[in-house]
């Protein structure tokens, strides 16, 4: 937040509200997985559980899906099994 706020000149807070105030664009949809996801690492900031965190894209259209705090297979198994069964997950390496 700081960081975003230090760039447009504002305060953290206004940054805070601007963004709860579209947090309902960002909620993750259970319901639906893309024929191809990519799943990726990426160096995990001080507030995040593990030192690596997770980030989950959409690879038919390149969109970001989602970020995981932590990359263990725990909470991958925890994370999918959040999605309907309907889903229909495949798994393919």
């Amino acid at each position: 937040m700081k960081h975003i706020a230090q760039e447009l000149n504002t305060s953290p807070n206004f940054v805070s509200r601007v963004l709860n105030r579209f947090s309902s664009d960002f909620k993750t949809d259970y319901h639906h997985l893309p024929a191809a996801l990519h799943i990726d690492e990426i160096k995990s900031t001080k507030d995040a559980q593990g030192s690596m965190s997770c980030v989950l894209m959409d690879g038919d259209h390149q969109l970001l899906r989602d970020i995981l705090d932590v990359r263990t297979l725990p909470a991958l198994t925890r994370y999918f099994k959040r999605y309907d069964l309907e889903v229909g997950i495949k798994f393919v390496s």
